[in-house]
C-alpha cells in the first residue's frame, strides 16, 4: 500500500474539491484524483510508487516542471490530466547540478528547456499504455515533443498550447 501523504506538503488545508482514491481488493491505488486541490509546486519522486494506478488526474491546480524520474514507473497509467497546470514554468530548485540551460521564452512569462534532449515532460515518453493524455492549458510553447510518436496507444491527446507541429528547417 502506497502512502498518499507525499502530496499531503503541497495541498492546503482547506480544498475546494475532494481528493478521489480508488484501490483494488489489495490496497493498491488504481484512480486518483486530485483535480483542483491547490496541489502546488513540482511532484514528489513518491508519485513513482503508485504502479497500480491507471487513472490519474491532477488538473486544475498549480504542478510545476520537472516532472520526477520516477514517473516513468507509472507505465500502467491509461488515463492522465495534467491540464491546467504550471507546467510550462520550470521549477530550477529541482533541477539540482543537472548542467541543464534555461531560457526565457518569448514572453518573458515561462522557462523552456534547452540542450541536451531532455525536455521537461519527456518522461511521458515512458507511458506507452496511455490512451488519453491531456496536458492543455500549461503554457508549454516550442517544437512537439518527440516523446509523442512513442506512445502507441494513445487515442486522445489534448495540448491547446503554442507547440508546432512542424519546424522549418531553414
Amino acid at each position: 500500500i502506497v502512502p498518499i501523504p507525499a502530496f499531503a506538503d503541497h495541498v492546503p488545508t482547506q480544498t475546494p474539491y475532494g481528493i478521489s482514491i480508488a484501490c483494488d481488493s489489495d490496497g493498491n491505488v488504481k484512480s486518483i484524483d486530485l483535480s483542483g486541490v491547490g496541489y502546488s509546486g513540482v511532484l514528489p519522486a513518491s508519485v513513482g510508487d503508485l504502479v497500480y494506478c491507471t487513472e490519474m488526474k491532477l488538473s486544475g491546480n498549480k504542478i510545476q516542471a520537472p516532472l520526477p524520474a520516477s514517473f516513468a514507473k507509472l507505465t500502467n497509467l491509461v488515463t492522465l490530466d495534467l491540464s491546467d497546470n504550471d507546467l510550462g514554468t520550470l521549477n530550477t530548485s529541482s533541477l539540482g547540478g543537472s548542467g541543464r540551460r534555461l531560457r526565457h521564452a518569448p514572453s518573458g512569462q515561462r522557462l523552456l528547456l534547452e540542450g541536451g534532449g531532455d525536455g521537461v515532460l519527456e518522461v511521458l515518453g515512458q507511458l506507452t499504455n496511455l490512451v488519453s493524455l491531456d496536458i492543455s492549458g500549461n503554457g508549454l510553447q516550442g517544437a512537439m515533443p518527440d516523446f509523442l510518436c512513442t506512445l502507441t496507444k494513445l487515442d486522445t491527446l489534448y495540448l491547446t498550447s503554442r507547440l508546432t507541429v512542424f519546424e522549418n528547417e531553414n
